[in-house]
């Protein structure tokens, strides 16, 4: 398993801890074979504590940068580009929209596949808007 300890972002949301239970919500309800899964979150007065699914190989971001040219071969790049649709699909489906997608978000799983990582930045959908400070925690997922 990974732990991400999300400590800076207790001291940044002290003013609103709900923000972080919102991520723990969204992690919570996206049950997909491309987003890395949730086994447990919990928090201690210091440290709120996602304990997300076991991904050894790293990041999209660092493929990149141990790549020649920074590139990855066209077969491999369109494979990850297909399954983060399929994710960001699936998240549309439950109205969320993920709002920071980018390389050092993007886990790649030992098998050879890619899972979307950290759903703090995710919105809600509602009547084609997105209600970006809607509290995601009340239930509305």
């Amino acid at each position: 398993m990974k732990i991400q300890l999300k400590t800076a972002l207790l001291d940044t949301f002290a003013d609103d801890p709900s923000r972080l239970d919102a991520e723990r919500t969204v992690f919570a309800a996206c049950s997909h074979p491309y987003i890395v899964e949730m086994d447990y979150a919990f928090q201690t007065p210091a440290h709120a504590i996602l304990v997300l699914g076991l991904v050894t190989a790293g990041d999209l971001q660092t493929a990149l940068d141990e790549a020649r040219g920074n590139r990855l071969p066209e077969a491999r790049a369109r494979f990850y580009a297909a399954e983060m649709v399929l994710a960001l699909s699936h998240l549309h489906d439950l109205g969320l929209m993920y709002r920071d997608l980018k390389p050092c978000n993007v886990m790649l799983h030992q098998d050879g596949h890619s899972k979307l990582a950290d759903m703090g930045g995710v919105a809600e959908f509602a009547d084609n808007t997105v209600l970006a400070e809607r509290n995601l925690a009340d239930g509305a997922v």
